[in-house]
């Protein structure tokens, strides 16, 4: 889920940080409704972001960006401001407003401090999408958008809701540069006739109903399922596991506008994050 980032400028790759996931020292946690812009002067860490999924534990994809790549923003205010929507802002961070029901879903971002003066904008939609907007350079930026899929057990109904509003994101303020990661919670399996434009040599598995739909998503929407454009070992595709240990899906994709940005999408054997799913990293080219 976390990458690393190719400046054409410089061949110098930044490596990807893996750490506990609940060591958020020097991160800004972004999550729920609303929007917040903030500005703060980077420091001389690496940028790093990461999205992160709030059910049982669920980490989801994450990223990192070379520093040299991206502006350096005015002197900061020393803390964000919320735009609209339900929560509170505390020491840089966006929380959602307490409800005494339990919650079933979650989805935010992680943000390195190096890296918030660069986030030009995040919006949590509700508990299953949340959208973060990073200036790459005076020129560029780039969009990513976080999904946690219904499972199963949910209608159809549930699925089409929220692709409308995900496509509601994707036509709204645009962007160079756009990803979208997630827990899909769909079986894309292999490609198929007329697919070529989406979906790699090197689909996973089986393909399911809720696979179609989001293949049909991604087609309409010019989005290519970025996991099966590499060609990994069948122990290097999985992303979910069975409560058994039995059953092993990929339900976690990373997709992207323009296949030219990325270099790479792995998951992570060794990185035990106390989950059913693994972590699922990228690399990118930085233009």
């Amino acid at each position: 889920m976390l990458g690393q980032v190719r400046s054409a400028r410089s061949p110098s790759l930044v490596r990807r940080v893996v750490g506990h996931p609940d060591r958020t020292k020097n991160k800004t946690c972004l999550k729920g409704a609303g929007s917040v812009k903030s500005q703060q002067r980077p420091s001389s860490s690496p940028y790093l972001f990461q999205p992160v999924l709030g059910q049982s534990g669920r980490v989801g994809p994450q990223t990192s960006m070379n520093k040299s790549s991206l502006p350096r923003p005015p002197v900061p205010s020393s803390s964000a401001s919320l735009d609209q929507g339900g929560g509170s802002v505390r020491k840089g961070a966006v929380e959602p407003e307490r409800k005494k029901d339990k919650s079933e879903a979650g989805v935010g971002f992680l943000v390195h401090k190096s890296l918030a003066g660069n986030v030009t904008e995040f919006k949590g939609v509700n508990e299953r999408l949340a959208q973060l907007t990073i200036k790459i350079n005076k020129r560029y930026s780039l969009k990513i958008i976080q999904v946690y899929a219904p499972t199963s057990s949910y209608d159809d109904e549930e699925v089409e809701k929220l692709y409308e509003e995900i496509n509601e994101l994707l036509q709204n303020n645009k962007t160079h540069f756009t990803i979208m990661m997630g827990d899909l919670n769909a079986k894309v399996g292999k490609k198929e006739d007329g697919e070529e434009s989406v979906i790699g040599n090197f689909g996973h598995g089986q393909r399911n109903d809720r696979g179609d739909r989001l293949v049909e998503f991604a087609i309409s929407s010019k989005l290519k399922i970025l996991n099966t454009f590499f060609k990994k070992k069948a122990n290097r595709k999985w992303t979910w596991i069975s409560p058994d240990r039995a059953t092993k899906n990929e339900i976690d994709f990373i997709f992207s506008s323009d296949l030219n940005i990325v270099k790479d999408v792995n998951v992570l054997n060794k990185v035990n994050i106390g989950s059913d799913h693994r972590m699922e990293w990228e690399v990118s080219n930085q233009h």
